[in-house]
């Protein structure tokens, strides 16, 4: 799945709730949509904007542009789209919308049942009668519909719905005309171009209830409270909260930070957050193979949610037993490169593994093939204090048959370091 999401400064004057605003909904997207390929189109935006984007993404999935209205950069998202493989899902996100976590797996299943076109917004005025203001083919606050069953929810088919909606891209070559058509003026006709789309038999179906919603108050996705979704980060990002303790224990620990050396001798923190934010909110199980005092654990203690459980592997008690005496810590004490070490560790799945174990070529390799599996789909697999890259960069690639992709962060000319460098596999 591609998401195409598009954001601006600018837009309607609308009244809407307090938790609907640019960095909300673009935060919310990101952890729904965390396992889809994303890209932004970013119209008139302040330096502000830009760098809150840069929080949840890399500045490569930016595209700047000067359009001014919402019609031209949708067909700049069409451009884009038109350019993937047939049987790829696009989705369309404008920036005033919230999802519920498992709408993934629910857009997914919409497709399954066939139809051109998935939105995730049940809108409401398809429960409104047309002299109130609502749909004009809905006398009575009722739509004569079809009603399906997927795994997660009912569907419905719908006759219109907003410039948020998901399609193939063979669907969209298709239809390519009708899309135009409507989107040639400032402001696209949403409502005229699903009219013709479903008059050429490309039905638009929804879920029942929505699993989206618009952000303008007057029209919220009905029987849910949205406000259960605004999902507000702590007040300190990862930096912060690293700085913190730093400033705490500082001359006390090793590395003179409280939490360990990923801040100070290296340069890790903002890709951490670049990495983990979309984690951030969910309940995760999250391993750290090489904890030492433990100073590491609590920093993602902090930074993840309570519902998360932090987990640790050493091959040394140290002082780990007496600092980390919370039930979200589960420690074990043994060789990362165990045979056994997937059954030593409780069998459990992980959302992240962070190897910051011995460091050593062999090892990291070798913990790789035998946790890989113990990731869940949509998780990380992270290798930190590289030492050898140059040498070894295509070892570190070939690892990548085994999952999504790979990316690999070489921070070495920010400090100096030889080891600053991060591989990164995303499952």
């Amino acid at each position: 799945m591609r998401v195409i999401y598009r954001i601006s400064d600018a837009g309607y004057k609308k009244e809407k709730p307090n938790y609907i605003n640019n960095e909300k909904c673009l935060y919310n997207a990101a952890l729904t949509f965390q396992q889809a390929q994303w890209s932004i189109i970013a119209d008139n935006i302040s330096a502000d904007t830009d760098d809150m984007i840069q929080k949840y993404f890399k500045k490569h999935l930016i595209k700047h542009v000067n359009v001014g209205h919402g019609a031209g950069t949708f067909n700049l998202a069409l451009d884009e789209a038109l350019t993937y493989d047939d049987d790829e899902i696009v989705y369309f996100i404008e920036n005033d919308y919230l999802h519920k976590p498992i709408s993934f797996r629910v857009l997914n299943e919409g497709f399954k049942l066939g139809a051109s076109f998935v939105s995730l917004y049940d809108h409401p005025d398809k429960y409104l009668d047309p002299e109130k203001g609502g749909n004009p083919y809905c006398k009575g606050g009722a739509e004569d519909t079809r009603v399906y069953l997927t795994n997660s929810c009912h569907w419905k088919i719908t006759n219109s719905t907003t410039m948020t909606f998901a399609a193939k891209v063979s669907t969209l070559k298709r239809t390519e005309k009708i899309l135009r058509k409507h989107t040639s003026e400032r402001h696209p006709n949403d409502f005229k171009m699903f009219l013709e789309l479903r008059a050429n038999n490309e039905l638009l179906i929804t879920p029942l209830p929505g699993y989206s919603t618009h952000g303008e108050t007057a029209w919220l996705t009905p029987l849910t409270n949205w406000k259960n979704y605004d999902y507000e980060k702590s007040t300190k990002n990862l930096q912060e909260i690293f700085e913190t303790h730093s400033a705490q224990a500082r001359g006390k620990m090793r590395w003179g930070a409280g939490h360990g050396d990923k801040g100070t001798v290296h340069s890790y923190i903002p890709e951490y957050e670049r990495l983990f934010s979309p984690y951030r909110d969910k309940k995760i199980n999250f391993l750290e193979i090489g904890v030492a005092f433990g100073e590491s654990l609590e920093m993602w203690y902090e930074y993840f949610s309570k519902e998360s459980k932090i987990h640790g592997l050493d091959n040394q008690t140290k002082e780990i037993a007496t600092k980390l005496e919370d039930n979200r810590f589960d420690i074990t004490i043994e060789d990362q490169t165990d045979p056994n070490i997937v059954s030593k560790l409780g069998n459990k799945k992980f959302d992240i593994i962070l190897d910051d174990g011995s460091h050593v070529f062999e090892h990291q390799i070798k913990s790789f093939h035998l946790l890989k599996d113990s990731i869940n789909k949509g998780g990380l697999y992270v290798i930190e204090d590289i030492d050898n890259i140059d040498e070894k960069y295509n070892d570190f690639m070939e690892l990548k048959k085994y999952c999504l992709d790979c990316e690999i962060i070489d921070l070495r000319k920010q400090k100096n370091r030889y080891d600053d460098v991060i591989a990164v596999y995303k499952f």
